[in-house]
């Protein structure tokens, strides 16, 4: 899609033209807005927010739907790469899985989150947080691992696609970002067949 989205303390999400323009404000939740994130076709939002929700949105502003179930603030959303999956990781200590339509998929606990992050193909979640481990779960909600060894915080984690070596080689970096050394972590994974 061409619009951006921002999330914000006014309780609100404001949406964007890629030139800047503010298109429209999306309001529906009762708190900050923590975070936000658009599927693999610009189709449909996410937010996430202190008031312990994640609500979806078509690209119109429509509200789609309230999702219910997380004790604490959702401080993170963000879709597999076909947007059939959507995670959200909150203060109390769990990862959502839900389907585009809202349905609960699984609930995956580990530690106080912070951030949650797809691999490029959707078959690895990562979720980071306070603890300064960064948890690696399968799409199905298999714990896969523990990434260890840092003395700061997992506040951002980004999964994508490097584009391999040219010859047909697909590979998948992982950074994370830990806040209170400003040290980067990366995992490879190298996905060739």
């Amino acid at each position: 899609g061409t619009l951006l989205a921002s999330g914000s303390n006014e309780d609100a999400i404001r949406l964007w033209s890629s030139s800047g323009e503010n298109k429209s404000i999306l309001r529906g939740h009762s708190e900050t807005v923590n975070s936000v994130a658009w599927n693999h076709d610009g189709t449909l939002l996410a937010s996430g927010s202190r008031d312990m929700t994640v609500r979806l949105w078509s690209a119109s502003g429509e509200d789609k739907g309230t999702l219910r179930g997380h004790s604490d603030e959702v401080l993170s959303v963000a879709w597999n790469h076909n947007g059939t999956l959507l995670a959200s990781g909150s203060k109390d200590k769990t990862v959502r899985l839900w389907s585009a339509f809202g349905e609960n998929k699984g609930i995956l606990e580990g530690h106080s989150l912070m951030s949650v992050a797809w691999n490029h193909d959707g078959t690895l979640l990562t979720s980071g947080g306070l603890t300064s481990n960064v948890q690696l779960w399968s799409s199905s909600g298999e714990e896969k691992g523990t990434l260890t060894g840092s003395d700061g915080a997992a506040c951002d984690l980004g999964g994508g696609w490097d584009g391999g070596s040219g010859r047909g080689r697909h590979s998948t970096k992982w950074a994370f970002n830990i806040i209170q050394t400003r040290r980067r972590w990366a995992l490879y994974r190298d996905s060739s067949r």
